[in-house]
């Protein structure tokens, strides 16, 4: 979930600044919270790289997908901000771009890391970080409930016409549909493969 700070992308420079990297609140579907000590201990770990905590397109990818960096580490209220730097000859930074201008708040970040997590005398469990491995940008972030931004972004567009609008959502869709088509065809390609088994004689 990201939220500018001074509500600015920079899209000439692919730097996106204030993002927000965690929320205190719920971390949904992870059984627990994220409170003032989290944002603390977060912060201290991303700081440990002194390039910049890299940031993946999606949980669960390699090294292809590291898309840019998150430096300069704030907590401001109850959130923790970075500026977002994205690589700039990377082939997923123009959508990220424009997605963080036209649908903010249809992605965010999340966080992979690791800790003992610390349960409280009333029951609440409370996330705990020793270690961080990246910010991975997502659709669907535990711990940043609002969105890419939860200010408004300056990006001198006030509404979208159903052109962008369109070509926005299309650009959105297009990773899911990929996998969807993927998925049919193997379905396809298995369903020949057995609907072949059974014809053959013992």
């Amino acid at each position: 979930d990201f939220a500018v700070l001074n509500g600015t992308i920079d899209a000439q420079n692919a730097i996106i600044p204030g993002v927000s990297v965690i929320t205190v609140g719920e971390a949904k579907g992870h059984g627990m919270q994220i409170d003032e000590q989290t944002l603390q201990e977060v912060k201290a770990a991303a700081e440990t790289y002194s390039g910049g905590l890299k940031v993946k397109t999606d949980h669960y990818t390699g090294f292809n997908e590291i898309v840019g960096t998150l430096k300069n580490f704030v907590i401001d209220g109850d959130q923790l901000r970075a500026d977002l730097y994205l690589l700039k000859n990377h082939d997923a930074t123009p959508r990220i771009l424009e997605m963080a201008e036209l649908l903010p708040d249809t992605i965010g970040l999340s966080l992979s890391f690791s800790g003992e997590h610390e349960e409280q005398e009333d029951g609440v469990v409370c996330a705990r970080c020793s270690e961080i491995y990246s910010a991975d940008l997502v659709d669907a972030p535990a711990a940043n409930p609002t969105g890419l931004f939860s200010v408004k972004v300056d990006s001198g567009k006030k509404v979208m016409d159903e052109k962008q609008f369109a070509e926005a959502l299309a650009a959105a869709l297009a990773p899911i549909n990929e996998k969807l088509s993927a998925f049919e065809a193997f379905m396809t390609e298995a369903s020949t493969k057995f609907a072949a088994l059974e014809m053959k004689p013992e």
